[in-house]
């Protein structure tokens, strides 16, 4: 992830922008830290996660099915996708595992800190996150890297997802500052989307 801006002096603040329901939020960080994410230059969604929160947003989709997924596609860019095969290989991963999840509405993703809002205030449209209901949001998709990958008697797939130092990378749709990568539409009507009539 990247922050716009630049550094300040020690003991300084500078404003970063963070998604909110209701719109963008201006969140003060101390100099220092921002430097250092600053340096991290995250350009797509892949980040390492702590297993807790990962978890609570899986838990989000696994324990209420009954919502609509309302998410009908997600685009990640090929060049993303295979950085993230790249940083995962180091791990000495041999498969990846696909989880569903939902964020609760309202709660911010610092990962996808997007730009200002449109001079009329409002968000733009590939920034924002459908809600499925009052509490979670449309569903989305994160991969994380595994290994042992093996089929079982009853041909079901089974693998041991990789964690270190209770972290894990994950790779969501979406590009810092750029929107979701979420529900995203054909830029020309010449190509055909397969799941759209």
């Amino acid at each position: 992830m990247t922050f716009a801006g630049k550094l300040f002096p020690p003991g300084a603040f500078c404003l970063s922008n963070f998604y909110h329901k209701h719109g963008i939020v201006r969140v003060a960080i101390p100099a220092t830290f921002t430097h250092y994410i600053y340096h991290l230059k995250f350009h797509f969604m892949q980040t390492d996660f702590i297993t807790g929160e990962l978890s609570r947003w899986i838990s989000n989709f696994n324990d209420n099915k009954a919502l609509p997924f309302v998410t009908t596609s997600a685009l990640i860019k090929l060049e993303d996708l295979e950085k993230f095969v790249a940083e995962i290989k180091k791990q000495q991963a041999d498969s990846v595992r696909i989880y569903f999840l939902r964020l609760q509405t309202g709660e911010t993703l610092p990962a996808l800190a997007l730009p200002l809002a449109l001079p009329a205030g409002d968000i733009p449209k590939g920034c924002k996150w459908h809600e499925a209901s009052s509490a979670f949001t449309q569903a989305t998709i994160a991969m994380v890297p595994a290994k042992n990958f093996t089929i079982e008697s009853d041909l079901t797939f089974a693998a041991d997802d990789i964690v270190l130092n209770n972290m894990i990378t994950t790779l969501m749709p979406g590009i810092p500052e750029k929107g979701t990568g979420l529900n995203p539409p054909s830029p020309t009507k010449a190509v055909t989307m397969v799941g759209t009539k």
